[in-house]
C-alpha cells in the first residue's frame, strides 16, 4: 500500500468518536481485537490481503474504542473533588500551599499564573493545577512569581463552568485538558508567603527562564509595548499577552491568525536552517540530524509545546529517520503515523480544535496541493534546476526536457552572454512559479478549511488568499530574521525586524478594512459536514491517481466547490417551531439576553449581554454578544434577526449588542430612552452602517408581531434619563399570545414597580422574567401580589459576586408558589407556549435526556 497508515488512523479516530456516544465492555472489546488480529495474521497467511485489510482497520476501530474507555480524569485528591469532599465554602478565601508551574503574566489590572497544588487548608493533601489572577490597585507593584517557587496564599476558589447554552466553546475542557482544575482570585491585599524549597524540574525551570529572556530582548529591540513587540512574541515565542485584542481580530478576519500562532511552518523553518547550516559547515549527515533534532526540540519546548508545534516536531524526526534510512518519505504517512501518535498519548486530542486544524491543513497540503503543483507547476521549477547543464536533459522526463531546451532558445535572444541570460531567465521565472505553488498550496488550504472554520468560528474569509500570498513570505523572512535578533540582540537587525512586523501588520490591516471580504455563516449541520469531509477525500484519491481522467478531476472539484457554495446560502432553516412563542432566557453570566421565536418564525433579542463595567474600562477583550450570543443562534441556523430590543444601557445588557449588529443581519432595534453615553454613542453608529432601523418607543405603545402583541408599560412618557444609565430606563415589555401573558421587566427597580401600580398597569401574567437578576431592590412584595405569576425566570451569573439573586427575593418567591427557574443552576431556560399550554425546558435537562415539563 503507497499509505499504509492511513486506513488505521481512520478507523482509530473512528473508534475514539464512537466511544463519545456508546458504552463498551472492555471484556468483550478485548476478545473482539484479539480474534480480528488473529483473523487478519490469517488472512496474511493465507494471501487473502483484502480481508486481512478489513480485519486490520475493524480492530484499529474497537482498539480505539477501548483506548478512550480508560479513566483519564482526575483522582480524588485533585483539588476540584477536594472542594466536594471537604464541603469547603467557596465564598471565603481557602489557603492554598504549592509550586508555581506557569509565572506570572500581567492581564489589564492583574497578574495570571498558574499554580501546583500541594496542600488546601494548611495539612489536607491536594494535587491538580490552579489558574490564579492576583488582582492590583492602581499603582501597585505587579505580582511577581518564577516557575518553582513554592508559595502559600489565600485564594478565593472558583469551579470551572461553562456558559450553558448549547453550540458554545467547551471551556472547562480545554482547561483540564491543559491540567487546569479550577480558578481562583487574589485580593490586592493578600499576603503571599514564599516557602523553602522548589518544585517542577530543572529541564522546564531552564526552559522558562529562556522564554523570559527572549521576550525580554524582544521588548528592548523592537520597543516595550509597541505593537511590532507584541506581533513578534506572538509569532516568535507562541506568547500573545501583550497582542493587541483589535489587531488579533484584524488578523482572525483575513484569514491570517495562523502567523501568530507558533506552527508548523516556524518550526520546519527552524529544522530547514539547522539542516542547512550543518551542511554548509560539512557536519557528517547522522550528527547533523542528531543536532537538528535537539535544537527542534529545544524550540518546541520554548515556545510552549503546543500541539501544532510538537506535530511538526515529530514530523520532521520521521522525515530525517525515513532519510536516514533511506525509506520513502511520503507526506500524508508520516502526517497518519504522526496523529496516531498524539491521539495514543492522549484521545482528548481528536476533539481539539488546533488539533483539528493543525492536521486538516497538512493533510491538505499533502494530499491535494502538492500532487496539483507536481501536475501543474513542478514540471517548470525541474526545468529551472541547473539550465545550462545539457548533460541533465537526457535524466529528465521528456516534458521537462522539452522546456528547458524552449528557455535555452529564448535565453539566447537575449542580448547577454549565454551563461548570464540563463541566470537572469531563472531569476525571472523561479520567483514566478514559486508565487504560482504558494498561491496553490493557500488557495486549496483556504477551501478545505472552510468547513471547519464555518463549524468552529462561524467565518469563512476571502481575503485570506491574497492576504497569505504577502504574509506567508514575510513570514519566511520574519521567523529567521527575529530568531536572529534574539540570539544576537542587534539593534540594527531589531530595526529591520520592526520594519518588516510593521509591513505585515500594515498588509493584515488593510485587508481587514476591504468590504464584503468576510461572511459569519451559521454552523453547518452534521450530516453536510461530512459529505464536505468526504468529497475533499475523493478529490485527494482522484489527484494521487496518475491516470484519472480530467473529467474524473473536474467532477472531484466540481463537488468540493458545491460543498463551500452551501455554507455560503446555507440553504438549511432555522431550528423554530412554528405556531409556538417560544422564549429562551440564555446563560450570559452577570447579565442577561432573550431570544423571543415568534409564532410565523421571525425572530428577536431582547438584550444581548456583556461584562458589568459600572464605567470602568472593561478588563477583558472576551465579547458576550460574539462568544456567547451568536454561537447559539447560530447553533439554530439563525442568521436574521427581526428585531433586537434593548431593556436599557447598562453594560452587561448591551455590551454585546456592537458584535451582534455586526454578525446578522438586524430589521430593527427597538430602544427606550437611553443617555447619551459613548457606549451608546457606539452601539448607534453601527446600526447606522449596518442600516438598521432605530426605533424608540414609549409606554402605551403596542406592537404585533409574528401573531404576539407587544405592549410598552415603562418608562412612563414623562420619564426623564439621567447622564448615565440607570435600571429605571428599562423598557418594560409585556407579551401576549393567546391566553398566555410575559413579563420581560429588564432591570427595573421599585421605583418603576410602584409607577406600574399606580398606574393599574400592574397586572395578572403567567411568565415573569425577574428583574434586576433578582436584586433586593426590586421584585417588591406589593408587586408581585400584584403581578401573581406562576412561572419565573432569573438570568444571574453563576457564584454571583453581587449576591443575585438575593435570599430574600427568593423566599417572595417561594412564599407565593412560584417556580423559579435560574440560569446560574439551569443553564440555558427556555419557556414555549402555543397560547394555552406551557412547555419548560432547561440547558441541564437536555443534557441529562430528560423532556420537557409541562406547565399550567
Amino acid at each position: 500500500m503507497k499509505y499504509p497508515l492511513v486506513a488505521p488512523l481512520a478507523a482509530f479516530s473512528a473508534g475514539l468518536v464512537a466511544s463519545e456516544y456508546a458504552t463498551f465492555s472492555f471484556r468483550e472489546l478485548t476478545v473482539a481485537i484479539l480474534l480480528l488480529m488473529a483473523l487478519a495474521w490469517l488472512g496474511l497467511w493465507r494471501g487473502t490481503w483484502r480481508a486481512a485489510v478489513v480485519a486490520c482497520c475493524t480492530g484499529f476501530l474497537l482498539l480505539g474504542a477501548l483506548w478512550a474507555s480508560f479513566p483519564r480524569g482526575p483522582g480524588p485528591d485533585c483539588i476540584s473533588n477536594l472542594v466536594d469532599r471537604l464541603d469547603l465554602d467557596l465564598r471565603q478565601a481557602v489557603m492554598v500551599r504549592g509550586w508555581v508551574r506557569e509565572p506570572t503574566a500581567g492581564v489589564a489590572n492583574r497578574d495570571q499564573f498558574v499554580l501546583a497544588v500541594e496542600t488546601v487548608n494548611g495539612d489536607v493533601r491536594a494535587t491538580g493545577g490552579l489558574r490564579v489572577s492576583a488582582y492590583r490597585q492602581p499603582g501597585q507593584e505587579p505580582l511577581a512569581l518564577e516557575y518553582g517557587e513554592r508559595v502559600e496564599l489565600p485564594v478565593r476558589l472558583r469551579r470551572l463552568r461553562n456558559f450553558e447554552n448549547p453550540g458554545g466553546f467547551d471551556r472547562t475542557a480545554y482547561l483540564v485538558r491543559n491540567g487546569i482544575h479550577m480558578t481562583g482570585s487574589l485580593g490586592p491585599r493578600a499576603a503571599v508567603t514564599h516557602l523553602e524549597g522548589r518544585g517542577g524540574d530543572a529541564l522546564t525551570a531552564v526552559v522558562w527562564r529562556a522564554r523570559v529572556w527572549a521576550n525580554r530582548r524582544v521588548d528592548v529591540l523592537l520597543g516595550s509595548g509597541s505593537q511590532e513587540a507584541g506581533v513578534a512574541r506572538a509569532m516568535l515565542l507562541g506568547d500573545a499577552s501583550a497582542l493587541d485584542p483589535r489587531l488579533g481580530e484584524a488578523f482572525r478576519r483575513t484569514g491570517t491568525y495562523h502567523v501568530l500562532v507558533v506552527s508548523g511552518s516556524n518550526v520546519g523553518m527552524v529544522a530547514g536552517i539547522c539542516l542547512w547550516l550543518f551542511r554548509r559547515v560539512r557536519l557528517a549527515p547522522v550528527p547533523g540530524t542528531l543536532f537538528t533534532l535537539a535544537l527542534t526540540s529545544g524550540f518546541v519546548l520554548l515556545v510552549g509545546s503546543q500541539i501544532p508545534s510538537v506535530r511538526a516536531a515529530i514530523m520532521v524526526a520521521a522525515y530525517l529517520l525515513a532519510r536516514q534510512l533511506y525509506r520513502a518519505r511520503r507526506a500524508l504517512n508520516i502526517l497518519a503515523g504522526t496523529a496516531l501518535v498524539l491521539l495514543l498519548w492522549d484521545p482528548g486530542n481528536l476533539f481539539d480544535a488546533s488539533f483539528q486544524l493543525s492536521f486538516l491543513a497538512v493533510g491538505l497540503i499533502a494530499g491535494i496541493a502538492m500532487p496539483l503543483c507536481e501536475r501543474t507547476l513542478q514540471p517548470y521549477r525541474l526545468a529551472l534546476a541547473d539550465l545550462p547543464n545539457v548533460d541533465l536533459d537526457m535524466h529528465l522526463p521528456p516534458n521537462v526536457a522539452q522546456t528547458r531546451l524552449e528557455w535555452r532558445m529564448a535565453a539566447e535572444r537575449l542580448p547577454f552572454p549565454a551563461r548570464r541570460s540563463m541566470r537572469l531567465l531563472c531569476g525571472v521565472v523561479g520567483p514566478v512559479v514559486t508565487a504560482g505553488e504558494l498561491a496553490i498550496v493557500s488557495a486549496v488550504v483556504q477551501l478545505g478549511l472552510t468547513v471547519p472554520m464555518a463549524g468552529l468560528f462561524h467565518r469563512i474569509s476571502w481575503s485570506g488568499l491574497s492576504a497569505n500570498l504577502l504574509v506567508v513570505p514575510l513570514l519566511g523572512l520574519l521567523v529567521p530574521a527575529g530568531s536572529f535578533v534574539i540570539v544576537t540582540g542587534w539593534p540594527l537587525a531589531g530595526r529591520a525586524v520592526a520594519g518588516l512586523v510593521a509591513l505585515l501588520v500594515g498588509i493584515v490591516e488593510w485587508h481587514s478594512r476591504l468590504p464584503g471580504l468576510e461572511t459569519r455563516v451559521p454552523s453547518p449541520p452534521v450530516w453536510y459536514a461530512a459529505l464536505c469531509g468526504l468529497a475533499l477525500a475523493a478529490l485527494a484519491w482522484i489527484l494521487a491517481g496518475e491516470r484519472r481522467s480530467r473529467w474524473l478531476q473536474a467532477v472531484g472539484w466540481a463537488m468540493v466547490l458545491a460543498g463551500v457554495a452551501g455554507l455560503v446560502v446555507h440553504p438549511f432553516p432555522p431550528r423554530l417551531e412554528p405556531g409556538r412563542l417560544e422564549v429562551t432566557a440564555l446563560d450570559v453570566g452577570q447579565g442577561e439576553a432573550l431570544l423571543l421565536a415568534l409564532p410565523d418564525r421571525r425572530t428577536m433579542l431582547m438584550d444581548t449581554g456583556g461584562l458589568a463595567s459600572f464605567g470602568r474600562a472593561p478588563e477583558s477583550s472576551f465579547d458576550i454578544g460574539e462568544d456567547v450570543v451568536a454561537p447559539y443562534l447560530w447553533s439554530r441556523s439563525i442568521r436574521r434577526l427581526d428585531v433586537v430590543a434593548v431593556s436599557h444601557a447598562h453594560a452587561d445588557h448591551v455590551g454585546g449588542l456592537p458584535a451582534v449588529l455586526e454578525d446578522f443581519e438586524v430589521g430593527e432595534l427597538w430602544t427606550g430612552p437611553a443617555p447619551a453615553s459613548a457606549e451608546w454613542k457606539r452601539v448607534l453608529e453601527v446600526a447606522r452602517r449596518r442600516g438598521v432601523r432605530v426605533v424608540h418607543l414609549e409606554r402605551g405603545e403596542a406592537r404585533e408581531l409574528g401573531g404576539v402583541k407587544f405592549h410598552v408599560l415603562s418608562p412612563a412618557p414623562d420619564y426623564v434619563p439621567g447622564k448615565q444609565a440607570s435600571n429605571d430606563d428599562s423598557m418594560v415589555l409585556l407579551a401576549t399570545y393567546g391566553q398566555r401573558r410575559f413579563l420581560l421587566a429588564g432591570d427595573m427597580e421599585r421605583r418603576s414597580e410602584r409607577r406600574l401600580l399606580e398606574d393599574g398597569l400592574a397586572t395578572p401574567v403567567d411568565v415573569l422574567k425577574v428583574a434586576h437578576h433578582g436584586s433586593r431592590t426590586s421584585s417588591t412584595e406589593p408587586f408581585l401580589d400584584a403581578v401573581r405569576p406562576w412561572l419565573t425566570v432569573i438570568s444571574a451569573g453563576y457564584d454571583s459576586p453581587y449576591g443575585h439573586p438575593h435570599p430574600s427575593v427568593v423566599a417572595r418567591l417561594t412564599a407565593r408558589h412560584a417556580e423559579i427557574l435560574r440560569t446560574d443552576r439551569e443553564g440555558l431556560v427556555t419557556i414555549s407556549t402555543d397560547g394555552q399550554r406551557v412547555e419548560v425546558s432547561t440547558y441541564r435537562l437536555e443534557q441529562a435526556g430528560r423532556k420537557p415539563t409541562w406547565g399550567e
